[in-house]
Protein backbone atom coordinates (compact mmCIF):
# COMPACT_ATOMS: atom_id res chain seq x y z
CA UNK A 1 0.00 0.00 0.00
CA UNK A 2 2.69 2.49 0.91
CA UNK A 3 4.53 1.86 -2.39
CA UNK A 4 1.34 2.64 -4.30
CA UNK A 5 1.04 5.93 -2.46
CA UNK A 6 4.59 6.93 -3.35
CA UNK A 7 4.16 5.95 -7.01
CA UNK A 8 0.96 8.00 -7.23
CA UNK A 9 2.78 11.00 -5.79
CA UNK A 10 5.62 10.66 -8.29
CA UNK A 11 3.13 10.39 -11.13
CA UNK A 12 1.47 13.59 -10.01
CA UNK A 13 4.81 15.36 -9.94
CA UNK A 14 5.56 14.29 -13.48
CA UNK A 15 2.19 15.56 -14.62
CA UNK A 16 2.55 18.96 -13.00
CA UNK A 17 6.28 19.38 -13.54
CA UNK A 18 6.86 20.88 -10.07
CA UNK A 19 7.83 19.53 -6.67
CA UNK A 20 5.27 19.24 -3.91
CA UNK A 21 5.80 21.82 -1.17
CA UNK A 22 4.25 22.28 2.25
CA UNK A 23 1.02 24.24 2.35
CA UNK A 24 -0.70 25.56 5.44
CA UNK A 25 -2.99 22.95 6.97
CA UNK A 26 -1.98 20.24 4.47
CA UNK A 27 1.57 19.10 5.22
CA UNK A 28 3.23 18.95 8.62
CA UNK A 29 6.99 19.65 8.91
CA UNK A 30 8.79 16.47 9.91
CA UNK A 31 10.14 17.80 13.23
CA UNK A 32 6.71 19.14 14.20
CA UNK A 33 5.04 15.79 13.56
CA UNK A 34 7.72 14.02 15.60
CA UNK A 35 7.50 16.48 18.50
CA UNK A 36 3.72 15.99 18.63
CA UNK A 37 4.07 12.22 18.72
CA UNK A 38 2.38 11.78 15.35
CA UNK A 39 5.34 10.07 13.65
CA UNK A 40 8.50 8.11 14.42
CA UNK A 41 11.56 8.89 12.28
CA UNK A 42 14.71 6.82 11.74
CA UNK A 43 17.62 7.58 9.42
CA UNK A 44 20.96 6.11 8.38
CA UNK A 45 23.51 7.30 5.77
CA UNK A 46 23.37 5.48 2.44
CA UNK A 47 26.16 7.35 0.72
CA UNK A 48 28.07 9.31 3.33
CA UNK A 49 26.75 12.88 3.43
CA UNK A 50 24.91 12.94 0.10
CA UNK A 51 22.12 10.39 0.59
CA UNK A 52 20.15 9.20 3.61
CA UNK A 53 17.75 6.30 4.05
CA UNK A 54 14.80 7.68 6.01
CA UNK A 55 11.96 5.71 7.59
CA UNK A 56 8.79 7.50 8.72
CA UNK A 57 6.09 5.70 10.71
CA UNK A 58 2.61 7.21 11.03
CA UNK A 59 1.41 6.58 14.59
CA UNK A 60 -2.06 7.98 13.98
CA UNK A 61 -5.27 6.29 12.97
CA UNK A 62 -5.79 8.92 10.26
CA UNK A 63 -3.82 9.77 7.07
CA UNK A 64 -0.92 12.19 7.50
CA UNK A 65 1.37 14.15 5.17
CA UNK A 66 4.81 15.35 6.28
CA UNK A 67 7.44 17.54 4.62
CA UNK A 68 11.09 16.53 5.07
CA UNK A 69 12.85 19.41 3.27
CA UNK A 70 15.32 21.40 5.40
CA UNK A 71 15.08 19.03 8.36
CA UNK A 72 18.21 18.30 10.37
CA UNK A 73 19.58 14.89 11.38
CA UNK A 74 21.92 14.53 14.34
CA UNK A 75 24.66 11.88 14.63
CA UNK A 76 24.50 9.36 17.47
CA UNK A 77 26.12 10.26 20.83
CA UNK A 78 29.91 9.99 20.71
CA UNK A 79 30.09 10.22 16.92
CA UNK A 80 32.38 12.76 15.24
CA UNK A 81 30.16 12.93 12.16
CA UNK A 82 28.60 16.13 10.85
CA UNK A 83 24.98 17.07 11.18
CA UNK A 84 22.94 16.46 8.01
CA UNK A 85 20.36 18.63 6.25
CA UNK A 86 17.70 16.99 4.06
CA UNK A 87 16.91 18.01 0.46
CA UNK A 88 14.32 15.99 -1.49
CA UNK A 89 13.27 12.41 -2.22
CA UNK A 90 15.68 10.72 -4.59
CA UNK A 91 14.37 9.89 -8.05
CA UNK A 92 11.72 12.62 -8.04
CA UNK A 93 11.53 16.11 -9.49
CA UNK A 94 12.27 17.68 -6.12
CA UNK A 95 9.43 16.02 -4.17
CA UNK A 96 9.67 16.71 -0.42
CA UNK A 97 6.27 15.60 0.89
CA UNK A 98 5.47 12.07 2.07
CA UNK A 99 1.85 10.99 2.44
CA UNK A 100 1.13 8.18 4.85
CA UNK A 101 -1.96 6.05 5.29
CA UNK A 102 -3.12 5.42 8.89
CA UNK A 103 -0.44 3.47 10.81
CA UNK A 104 1.63 3.10 7.61
CA UNK A 105 5.43 3.21 7.30
CA UNK A 106 7.41 4.77 4.45
CA UNK A 107 11.09 4.15 3.70
CA UNK A 108 12.95 6.03 0.99
CA UNK A 109 16.24 7.64 0.00
CA UNK A 110 16.57 11.39 0.52
CA UNK A 111 19.28 13.66 -0.86
CA UNK A 112 21.23 15.52 1.79
CA UNK A 113 24.13 17.81 2.66
CA UNK A 114 26.57 17.96 5.53
CA UNK A 115 26.33 21.02 7.76
CA UNK A 116 29.64 21.12 9.65
CA UNK A 117 32.84 21.45 7.62
CA UNK A 118 35.85 20.17 9.49
CA UNK A 119 34.00 17.25 11.05
CA UNK A 120 33.90 13.70 9.70
CA UNK A 121 31.49 12.59 7.01
CA UNK A 122 28.65 10.34 8.18
CA UNK A 123 29.42 6.64 8.12
CA UNK A 124 26.95 4.18 6.56
CA UNK A 125 25.28 2.23 9.34
CA UNK A 126 25.26 5.06 11.88
CA UNK A 127 21.79 5.62 13.36
CA UNK A 128 21.04 9.31 13.01
CA UNK A 129 18.14 10.94 14.87
CA UNK A 130 15.82 13.75 13.80
CA UNK A 131 16.63 17.07 15.44
CA UNK A 132 13.84 18.82 17.34
CA UNK A 133 14.63 21.90 15.25
CA UNK A 134 15.09 22.30 11.48
CA UNK A 135 18.15 23.87 9.86
CA UNK A 136 18.68 27.63 10.17
CA UNK A 137 16.63 29.97 7.90
CA UNK A 138 19.57 30.69 5.51
CA UNK A 139 20.23 26.95 5.13
CA UNK A 140 16.53 26.35 4.66
CA UNK A 141 16.46 28.87 1.82
CA UNK A 142 19.24 26.91 0.09
CA UNK A 143 17.67 23.48 0.62
CA UNK A 144 14.24 24.64 -0.53
CA UNK A 145 15.82 26.30 -3.58
CA UNK A 146 17.55 22.97 -4.30
CA UNK A 147 14.22 21.10 -4.14
CA UNK A 148 12.79 23.53 -6.72
CA UNK A 149 15.91 23.12 -8.85
CA UNK A 150 16.90 19.46 -8.31
CA UNK A 151 19.44 19.44 -11.16
CA UNK A 152 21.73 21.85 -9.29
CA UNK A 153 25.19 20.50 -8.55
CA UNK A 154 24.96 18.85 -5.13
CA UNK A 155 28.53 19.75 -4.18
CA UNK A 156 27.75 23.43 -4.88
CA UNK A 157 24.69 23.24 -2.64
CA UNK A 158 26.72 21.60 0.13
CA UNK A 159 29.50 24.18 -0.26
CA UNK A 160 26.98 26.99 0.18
CA UNK A 161 25.62 25.41 3.38
CA UNK A 162 29.16 25.14 4.75
CA UNK A 163 29.89 28.75 3.80
CA UNK A 164 26.75 29.91 5.57
CA UNK A 165 27.59 28.03 8.76
CA UNK A 166 31.20 29.26 8.65
CA UNK A 167 29.99 32.87 8.17
CA UNK A 168 31.89 33.03 4.86
CA UNK A 169 28.94 33.79 2.59
CA UNK A 170 27.78 37.37 2.01
CA UNK A 171 24.50 38.19 0.28
CA UNK A 172 21.29 36.23 -0.34
CA UNK A 173 21.69 32.53 0.61
CA UNK A 174 20.86 31.27 -2.92
CA UNK A 175 22.75 33.91 -4.95
CA UNK A 176 24.67 32.47 -7.93
CA UNK A 177 23.93 28.85 -7.07
CA UNK A 178 22.74 28.17 -10.61
CA UNK A 179 25.65 27.92 -13.11
CA UNK A 180 26.20 30.74 -15.59
CA UNK A 181 24.22 30.32 -18.81
CA UNK A 182 21.75 27.89 -17.26
CA UNK A 183 18.00 28.39 -17.51
CA UNK A 184 16.66 30.83 -14.90
CA UNK A 185 16.16 28.94 -11.63
CA UNK A 186 12.70 28.34 -10.23
CA UNK A 187 11.94 30.35 -7.11
CA UNK A 188 10.01 28.76 -4.22
CA UNK A 189 6.66 30.46 -3.52
CA UNK A 190 6.32 32.99 -0.74
CA UNK A 191 5.56 31.40 2.61
CA UNK A 192 1.88 31.36 3.61
CA UNK A 193 0.78 32.92 6.93
CA UNK A 194 1.69 30.85 10.01
CA UNK A 195 -0.45 27.89 10.94
CA UNK A 196 -1.16 26.46 14.35
CA UNK A 197 -3.82 25.13 16.71
CA UNK A 198 -7.45 26.07 16.10
CA UNK A 199 -8.32 25.30 19.73
CA UNK A 200 -7.03 26.75 22.98
CA UNK A 201 -8.04 26.18 26.61
CA UNK A 202 -7.23 27.98 29.85
CA UNK A 203 -8.76 28.38 33.28
CA UNK A 204 -11.81 26.26 32.44
CA UNK A 205 -12.59 28.17 29.25
CA UNK A 206 -12.42 26.71 25.73
CA UNK A 207 -11.71 28.81 22.63
CA UNK A 208 -12.37 27.43 19.14
CA UNK A 209 -11.87 29.08 15.75
CA UNK A 210 -14.94 27.59 14.07
CA UNK A 211 -13.84 27.89 10.44
CA UNK A 212 -16.37 30.66 9.75
CA UNK A 213 -14.16 33.53 10.88
CA UNK A 214 -15.65 33.36 14.37
CA UNK A 215 -13.85 32.78 17.64
CA UNK A 216 -16.19 30.90 19.96
CA UNK A 217 -15.73 30.70 23.74
CA UNK A 218 -17.25 28.08 26.01
CA UNK A 219 -17.10 28.04 29.79
CA UNK A 220 -17.12 24.47 31.07
CA UNK A 221 -19.97 25.62 33.33
CA UNK A 222 -21.81 27.58 30.63
CA UNK A 223 -22.46 27.72 26.90
CA UNK A 224 -20.98 28.89 23.59
CA UNK A 225 -20.93 32.52 22.57
CA UNK A 226 -19.17 34.53 19.88
CA UNK A 227 -16.26 36.52 21.25
CA UNK A 228 -14.84 38.00 18.06
CA UNK A 229 -14.30 37.76 14.32
CA UNK A 230 -11.16 35.83 13.62
CA UNK A 231 -9.30 33.97 10.90
CA UNK A 232 -5.98 32.76 12.31
CA UNK A 233 -4.67 30.01 14.62
CA UNK A 234 -4.48 30.43 18.39
CA UNK A 235 -1.55 30.34 20.79
CA UNK A 236 -1.33 28.18 23.90
CA UNK A 237 -2.75 30.10 26.84
CA UNK A 238 -1.77 29.91 30.49
CA UNK A 239 -3.25 33.36 31.11
CA UNK A 240 -4.17 35.74 28.31
CA UNK A 241 -5.28 34.56 24.86
CA UNK A 242 -3.21 35.58 21.85
CA UNK A 243 -3.66 34.60 18.21
CA UNK A 244 -2.64 35.23 14.61
CA UNK A 245 -4.48 37.48 12.20
CA UNK A 246 -4.72 36.39 8.56
CA UNK A 247 -1.60 38.39 7.63
CA UNK A 248 0.48 36.60 10.26
CA UNK A 249 0.54 39.46 12.77
CA UNK A 250 -0.17 38.72 16.44
CA UNK A 251 -3.03 40.15 18.49
CA UNK A 252 -4.17 40.02 22.12
CA UNK A 253 -7.79 39.18 22.96
CA UNK A 254 -9.49 41.77 25.20
CA UNK A 255 -12.25 39.88 26.98
CA UNK A 256 -13.74 43.12 28.38
CA UNK A 257 -15.12 44.16 25.00
CA UNK A 258 -14.57 41.01 22.86
CA UNK A 259 -12.01 42.71 20.63
CA UNK A 260 -8.43 42.11 19.50
CA UNK A 261 -5.45 44.41 20.08
CA UNK A 262 -2.56 44.12 17.63
CA UNK A 263 0.73 43.64 19.53
CA UNK A 264 3.24 42.68 16.85
CA UNK A 265 3.97 42.31 13.17
CA UNK A 266 4.24 38.94 11.43
CA UNK A 267 6.15 36.44 13.56
CA UNK A 268 6.29 32.82 12.47
CA UNK A 269 6.32 30.66 15.57
CA UNK A 270 7.01 27.05 16.50
CA UNK A 271 5.55 27.79 19.92
CA UNK A 272 3.45 30.75 21.04
CA UNK A 273 2.51 30.69 24.73
CA UNK A 274 1.10 33.34 27.04
CA UNK A 275 2.30 33.40 30.65
CA UNK A 276 0.03 33.66 33.71
CA UNK A 277 1.38 37.21 34.10
CA UNK A 278 -0.24 38.08 30.75
CA UNK A 279 2.93 38.36 28.67
CA UNK A 280 3.64 36.45 25.45
CA UNK A 281 6.50 34.12 24.53
CA UNK A 282 7.21 33.41 20.84
CA UNK A 283 9.70 30.71 19.85
CA UNK A 284 10.54 31.40 16.21
CA UNK A 285 11.53 28.81 13.57
CA UNK A 286 15.14 30.06 13.78
CA UNK A 287 15.08 29.06 17.49
CA UNK A 288 15.13 32.65 18.78
CA UNK A 289 12.93 33.19 21.84
CA UNK A 290 11.12 36.54 22.10
CA UNK A 291 8.99 38.00 24.89
CA UNK A 292 6.27 40.62 24.59
CA UNK A 293 5.67 42.72 27.71
CA UNK A 294 1.95 43.46 27.84
CA UNK A 295 2.28 46.45 30.16
CA UNK A 296 5.14 48.14 28.29
CA UNK A 297 3.99 47.06 24.83
CA UNK A 298 7.57 46.09 23.89
CA UNK A 299 9.35 43.04 22.46
CA UNK A 300 12.71 41.69 23.66
CA UNK A 301 14.88 38.76 22.66
CA UNK A 302 15.56 36.61 25.72
CA UNK A 303 17.18 33.50 24.26
CA UNK A 304 18.79 31.99 21.18
CA UNK A 305 18.87 28.43 19.77
CA UNK A 306 16.02 27.25 21.98
CA UNK A 307 14.48 23.87 21.14
CA UNK A 308 11.33 24.09 23.27
CA UNK A 309 9.82 26.00 26.19
CA UNK A 310 7.34 25.30 28.98
CA UNK A 311 5.69 27.99 31.10
CA UNK A 312 5.25 27.61 34.87
CA UNK A 313 1.43 27.61 35.39
CA UNK A 314 1.42 29.59 38.64
CA UNK A 315 -0.84 32.66 38.92
CA UNK A 316 1.06 35.87 38.16
CA UNK A 317 4.24 34.00 37.14
CA UNK A 318 6.40 34.86 34.15
CA UNK A 319 8.82 31.96 34.71
CA UNK A 320 9.65 29.27 32.15
CA UNK A 321 11.84 26.25 31.45
CA UNK A 322 13.75 25.91 28.17
CA UNK A 323 15.59 23.10 26.38
CA UNK A 324 18.54 24.34 24.32
CA UNK A 325 20.08 23.12 21.06
CA UNK A 326 23.79 22.19 20.46
CA UNK A 327 26.63 24.68 21.06
CA UNK A 328 24.39 27.63 21.66
CA UNK A 329 23.90 30.50 24.06
CA UNK A 330 21.46 30.89 26.92
CA UNK A 331 20.02 34.32 27.48
CA UNK A 332 22.46 35.57 24.80
CA UNK A 333 25.33 35.37 27.31
CA UNK A 334 26.01 31.95 28.79
CA UNK A 335 26.95 28.84 26.84
CA UNK A 336 24.88 25.68 26.74
CA UNK A 337 25.22 22.24 25.18
CA UNK A 338 22.66 19.96 23.58
CA UNK A 339 20.09 18.69 26.06
CA UNK A 340 20.80 21.44 28.59
CA UNK A 341 17.73 22.46 30.58
CA UNK A 342 17.64 25.99 31.97
CA UNK A 343 15.05 27.95 33.93
CA UNK A 344 14.36 31.64 33.51
CA UNK A 345 12.88 33.02 36.70
CA UNK A 346 12.66 36.26 38.65
CA UNK A 347 15.05 36.19 41.60
CA UNK A 348 13.58 36.97 45.05
CA UNK A 349 13.74 40.68 45.77
CA UNK A 350 14.54 41.51 42.14
CA UNK A 351 12.40 42.53 39.19
CA UNK A 352 14.93 41.11 36.70
CA UNK A 353 14.54 37.59 35.34
CA UNK A 354 17.75 35.53 35.07
CA UNK A 355 18.68 32.21 33.45
CA UNK A 356 20.13 29.42 35.57
CA UNK A 357 21.08 25.83 34.78
CA UNK A 358 18.81 22.98 35.90
CA UNK A 359 20.56 20.02 34.31
CA UNK A 360 23.24 19.30 31.74
CA UNK A 361 22.76 16.19 29.61
CA UNK A 362 22.94 14.80 26.10
CA UNK A 363 19.65 12.92 25.97
CA UNK A 364 16.87 15.20 27.22
CA UNK A 365 14.32 15.62 24.43
CA UNK A 366 11.52 17.48 26.22
CA UNK A 367 11.04 19.56 29.36
CA UNK A 368 7.74 20.49 31.04
CA UNK A 369 7.15 22.76 34.05
CA UNK A 370 5.68 20.78 36.96
CA UNK A 371 4.78 21.53 40.60
CA UNK A 372 7.94 22.42 42.50
CA UNK A 373 10.19 22.29 39.40
CA UNK A 374 10.14 20.44 36.10
CA UNK A 375 9.89 17.08 34.33
CA UNK A 376 12.55 16.06 31.79
CA UNK A 377 11.90 13.32 29.23
CA UNK A 378 15.04 11.48 28.17
CA UNK A 379 15.54 9.69 24.85
CA UNK A 380 15.56 6.41 26.82
CA UNK A 381 11.94 6.96 27.91
CA UNK A 382 12.88 7.77 31.50
CA UNK A 383 11.26 10.85 33.03
CA UNK A 384 13.30 12.78 35.60
CA UNK A 385 11.66 15.11 38.09
CA UNK A 386 13.52 18.14 39.42
CA UNK A 387 11.79 19.16 42.63
CA UNK A 388 13.34 21.92 44.73
CA UNK A 389 16.83 21.07 43.55
CA UNK A 390 16.57 17.27 43.87
CA UNK A 391 16.38 14.93 40.85
CA UNK A 392 14.57 11.57 40.87
CA UNK A 393 12.98 9.14 38.39
CA UNK A 394 9.28 9.91 37.94
CA UNK A 395 8.41 7.55 35.07
CA UNK A 396 9.77 5.01 32.58
CA UNK A 397 8.81 3.77 29.12
CA UNK A 398 7.40 7.21 28.23
CA UNK A 399 7.20 8.32 24.60
CA UNK A 400 5.72 11.78 25.20
CA UNK A 401 4.39 13.85 28.10
CA UNK A 402 2.15 16.86 28.70
CA UNK A 403 2.14 18.44 32.14
CA UNK A 404 -0.50 20.54 33.91
CA UNK A 405 -0.54 22.26 37.28
CA UNK A 406 -1.49 19.18 39.31
CA UNK A 407 -0.59 16.22 37.09
CA UNK A 408 0.94 14.98 33.85
CA UNK A 409 -0.23 12.86 30.91
CA UNK A 410 2.33 10.20 29.96
CA UNK A 411 1.99 8.59 26.52
CA UNK A 412 3.38 5.04 26.42
CA UNK A 413 4.18 3.35 23.11
CA UNK A 414 6.25 0.30 23.98
CA UNK A 415 7.16 -2.49 21.60
CA UNK A 416 4.75 -5.41 21.81
CA UNK A 417 2.16 -3.53 23.88
CA UNK A 418 -0.95 -1.55 23.05
CA UNK A 419 -0.25 2.19 23.35
CA UNK A 420 -1.94 4.00 26.21
CA UNK A 421 -1.85 7.31 28.06
CA UNK A 422 -1.76 7.60 31.83
CA UNK A 423 -2.51 10.62 34.01
CA UNK A 424 -0.13 10.78 36.97
CA UNK A 425 -0.61 13.16 39.89
CA UNK A 426 2.09 15.34 41.43
CA UNK A 427 2.48 12.67 44.12
CA UNK A 428 3.59 10.13 41.48
CA UNK A 429 0.42 8.01 41.67
CA UNK A 430 -1.39 7.00 38.50
CA UNK A 431 -4.97 8.29 38.52
CA UNK A 432 -6.38 6.78 35.32
CA UNK A 433 -5.53 5.50 31.82
CA UNK A 434 -6.74 6.46 28.35
CA UNK A 435 -6.56 3.56 25.88
CA UNK A 436 -8.86 4.73 23.09
CA UNK A 437 -7.28 6.94 20.42
CA UNK A 438 -4.11 7.72 22.37
CA UNK A 439 -2.98 10.11 19.64
CA UNK A 440 -5.65 12.56 20.84
CA UNK A 441 -3.76 13.04 24.09
CA UNK A 442 -0.71 14.26 22.17
CA UNK A 443 -2.71 16.50 19.82
CA UNK A 444 -5.48 17.95 21.96
CA UNK A 445 -5.29 21.43 23.49
CA UNK A 446 -4.28 21.19 27.15
CA UNK A 447 -5.63 23.48 29.86
CA UNK A 448 -2.56 23.54 32.06
CA UNK A 449 -4.47 25.04 34.99
CA UNK A 450 -7.21 22.37 35.18
CA UNK A 451 -5.59 19.44 33.35
CA UNK A 452 -8.47 19.25 30.84
CA UNK A 453 -7.81 18.05 27.29
CA UNK A 454 -9.89 19.63 24.52
CA UNK A 455 -10.24 17.97 21.13
CA UNK A 456 -11.99 19.30 18.03
CA UNK A 457 -11.83 17.01 14.98
CA UNK A 458 -13.58 19.45 12.64
CA UNK A 459 -13.96 22.76 14.55
CA UNK A 460 -17.70 22.08 14.81
CA UNK A 461 -17.67 19.31 17.39
CA UNK A 462 -15.68 19.64 20.61
CA UNK A 463 -14.90 16.92 23.17
CA UNK A 464 -13.32 17.31 26.61
CA UNK A 465 -11.51 14.90 28.93
CA UNK A 466 -10.75 16.00 32.50
CA UNK A 467 -9.00 14.41 35.50
CA UNK A 468 -12.40 14.45 37.22
CA UNK A 469 -14.16 12.78 34.27
CA UNK A 470 -11.51 10.75 32.39
CA UNK A 471 -13.48 9.95 29.23
CA UNK A 472 -14.07 12.01 26.10
CA UNK A 473 -17.30 13.96 26.65
CA UNK A 474 -18.89 16.08 23.89
CA UNK A 475 -19.72 19.69 24.63
CA UNK A 476 -22.81 21.33 23.21
CA UNK A 477 -22.62 21.71 19.43
CA UNK A 478 -21.20 25.02 18.20
CA UNK A 479 -24.19 27.06 16.99
CA UNK A 480 -24.43 28.28 13.39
Amino acid sequence: MRHAIVIAAVGLIGALGAPMVARAGQVVPLHVGASQGKILVKATPRSSYSLQQVTIENRLDVPLAVDLNAESLLPPPGSSSQRVGLGFIRGTNGETAVRLAPRATWTGEVTSVCRDSGRACPTPGEQFVLSATPVTPPERAVLQFWAFNPTLDQSAVNGRVWAINNHQHVGPPTANLAPAGAAPPREPPREPPPTGPEVSASGGQVFVHDGASRLMMYSLAGRWHVCGRWGGPLGESTGTLYGYQDDGSISLYLESDSSWLRVGDRRDARQMISTPAGNLLVLRPDNVLERHDRQKGTWEQIGANVMSISVVPVPGSDDLYALFAPTNRVGLQQRADVGDVWVRATAPGSAKALWRIVRTGLDVKKVEAFPGGALMLRATGEVLRVNRGRTSTFGTGVDDMRAAREGVYFVHRESGREPYAAYVGADGKERFRVKDDVSRVAQAALDRTTGALVWSPDRRRVEVLTPQKPSWTPLAAIPD
